[in-house]
């Protein structure tokens, strides 16, 4: 609670197999879970989602978000049926309500709850997937690659929310490959190696040479092999 956890390690590591187990999208072949100090197995999203995990995938594209849909609709997906006045009648003003209060919390720009999803630029399209899954009330966020693709502006808007969000008592674990960004936000951080964590270390502490130490195979070095 309250903790930025980052996991960081080469491509094919098995950071993204692991965090998307938690969230019910992956069976795990070993291991356990453990909530709150409650063991549990989510058997897919909607069961994760209801133990309290969120998860905000790589590719806001193709599944973070519905591009043809407007903002509104997509920040209000998950929680879609608290807007039915009765099964398959909507409540949309109510519906467009909520959204308003995600888009200027998160500041969404422009903050057109009507506008598509599509229009919106890589940064603010990020800032309404997770708006999407706050609308849930997780206890824990998971975020992979929360800044692929956007820019230096929109980049430190995201660090600072992930970091306001821990503040408030969520927990964070953050997926990155960007070394830079899992030293500068992380309160703790696990490298990954052929799918095992093999090292963890406090997030003061670590540097980009240690956490390459742990997760380059041993023998090998970037570009080649010793």
């Amino acid at each position: 609670k309250g903790e930025i956890l980052g996991i960081t390690g080469l491509v094919g590591a098995g950071r993204t197999e692991t965090v998307r187990a938690l969230f019910g999208l992956n069976r795990p072949t070993s291991g356990s879970i453990y909530l709150e100090g409650k063991k549990i197995m989510p058997r897919n999203p909607q069961e994760a989602k209801e133990m309290g995990i969120a998860y905000i995938p790589e590719s806001r594209q193709t599944e973070g978000l519905i591009l043809r849909q407007n903002v509104a609709s997509n920040i209000t997906l998950p929680i879609i049926k608290k807007f039915e006045r009765k099964p398959g009648l909507i409540n949309f003003k109510g519906l467009f309500e909520a959204a308003k209060e995600w888009i200027a919390n998160l500041d969404v720009r422009p903050n057109y709850p009507d506008m598509l999803a599509s229009k919106l630029s890589g940064g603010n399209q990020q800032k309404v997937v997770v708006a999407k899954w706050l609308s849930t009330k997780p206890k824990v966020l998971i975020i992979d690659e929360p800044t692929n693709g956007i820019d230096v502006g929109a980049k430190r808007e995201i660090h600072q929310l992930l970091r306001s969000l821990a503040d408030d008592g969520i927990g964070i674990i953050m997926v990155s490959s960007e070394l830079p960004e899992v030293l500068a936000i992380s309160d703790r951080i696990l490298v990954m190696r052929q799918g095992r964590i093999v090292a963890e270390f406090d997030g003061k502490e670590a540097t980009q040479e240690s956490i390459m130490n742990q997760a380059v195979p041993k023998g090998k070095v970037a570009g080649g092999v010793i």
